[in-house]
This record gives structure tokens, sequence and C-alpha cells, in this order.
């Protein structure tokens, strides 16, 4: 994995990291974690996203596309509807996933844990739902 991609632990970019799990108590992160979802480490969520277009499924049901080059750029759109954007993700140390579109977040980065639990699925900082990862597909497919 690059010095990108690990960004110095301070940029993450998917799910929670175990520093957050306190704050998680009583969260739909800790009730998955309790019923035997897997924590993706750095390694294994940089396995499922580099270099592809993922499919999530927010939590209101729209779905939004993103590509995670193999340079740390990302780009993603919302399916039927007026959105789209740039920017950049890292993974950290920490086991986490960050991102930052362009226009949307004017650099401040969004930090997920990353949880199998039959699907992917991404947790807030607090341990909120955020989405889950529908599909995986090689290559940028936006």
């Amino acid at each position: 994995m690059n010095i990108k991609m690990s960004l110095i632990g301070t940029l993450a970019i998917v799910l929670l990291a175990s520093a957050s799990f306190s704050t998680a108590a009583g969260s739909e992160m800790k009730e998955a974690l309790n019923n035997g979802a897997q924590q993706l480490t750095a390694d294994a969520i940089a396995e499922r996203v580099t270099g592809k277009t993922v499919t999530y499924r927010l939590a209101d049901e729209r779905e939004v596309l993103v590509h995670y080059g193999a340079d740390n750029a990302a780009s993603g759109r919302m399916v039927d509807a007026d959105w789209s954007d740039t920017g950049y993700y890292g993974i950290t140390n920490g086991d986490r996933i960050c991102i930052s579109w362009s226009e949307s977040d004017k650099g401040r980065l969004r930090c997920f844990s990353v949880l199998l639990v039959n699907v992917v699925k991404k947790f807030m900082p607090d341990g909120s739902f955020a989405m889950d990862a529908v599909k995986f597909e090689d290559g940028n497919t936006l």
C-alpha cells in the first residue's frame, strides 16, 4: 500500500476506528459487531475498493456510485439525481476509509468504518448506519 493510501493515519475515509467504539455504545455499528459482523482492516478495504466503482445504497434508498482510483482520486454520482463530484480518498492505518468531495466537502474529510455484515456496510463515526455497498465493479463504470 503506498503512502497516499495510508495518509499518515490522520485521513480516514470509510467506517469507524477502534477509538470510536466508546462513542458508539448502543449504536448500530456496536450492535452489528455484537452480532458477528467483521470490521475490515485497511488492507481489506483497499482490496475491495481500489480501482473499482462501488454502488452504495443510502439509508433513504438512494444510490450513489463512487469510483476509487488507484491514485487516490475519487469520482461519484447519484443515480437518478443531479449530483456528481470529484475528490480524493484515503485509507487509514486505523482501518477507516475517508473521502473528500471537491464541491460538497471543500477539503473536509468524511471518514467511515467498514464492516462485513452479509454485505459491506459503512458506519458514521458515531456508530450510526451510513450505507450498504451493494455492487463492486472493476474499473471506472461512471
